[in-house]
């Protein structure tokens, strides 16, 4: 529906990517406020281990299926039904990249009408993929969500937004964690 919802939707993702490794770990939030005809931008970052570029396919193009949250296989994460990071895209594009435990940096994406682009695209990651993603070492995962402005959908500014983010209900157990 708005931002708030992408944020719930990539933050508590990233959280579970930490659950999932029995880990904890910074998420980044990034917000780019735009004007006129140009997409703002929203950005969630984690280094909780990436998502392995073998897995990556199955887990941003099936829907309905369990297994891509790992919630069938036992791990305490809040995902169902594996849908949720592509209703992301009715906003605009959402574009995934990630550097995998394997240093393999895989990039795809969703575009608003729902098409799936990239597969096969995946590489070994170098500094100028580090560089882009802000992850100097290690793995971690980058999602890009350009909000198109024919949408009608807003970033609010910085102050409402932290303000925001710390009462929702969703949001509660990663905000008050340091």
């Amino acid at each position: 529906r708005d931002v708030y919802d992408a944020i719930v939707e990539l933050v508590t993702n990233a959280d579970d990517a930490y659950a999932k490794r029995k880990s904890r770990g910074r998420i980044e939030i990034e917000l780019e406020r735009r004007r006129k005809e140009t997409p703002s931008i929203l950005r969630v970052r984690d280094f909780a281990g990436g998502i392995a570029h073998n897995e990556i396919d199955n887990k941003l193009k099936k829907l309905g299926d369990r297994r891509s949250s790992g919630l069938a296989d036992g791990a305490d994460v809040r995902g169902t039904n594996s849908r949720g990071a592509k209703d992301i895209a009715v906003l605009g594009k959402v574009v995934f990249e990630s550097i995998d435990e394997h240093n393999r940096y895989v990039v795809r994406q969703i575009t608003s009408q729902g098409e799936f682009i990239g597969e096969g695209q995946d590489q070994t990651a170098g500094d100028a993929h580090r560089k882009k993603l802000n992850i100097p070492t290690g793995a971690g995962t980058l999602v890009t969500v350009e909000i198109e402005p024919t949408y009608a959908v807003k970033l609010p500014q910085h102050d409402t937004m932290l303000k925001k983010l710390s009462l929702l209900v969703p949001l509660r157990d990663v905000v008050q964690d340091a």
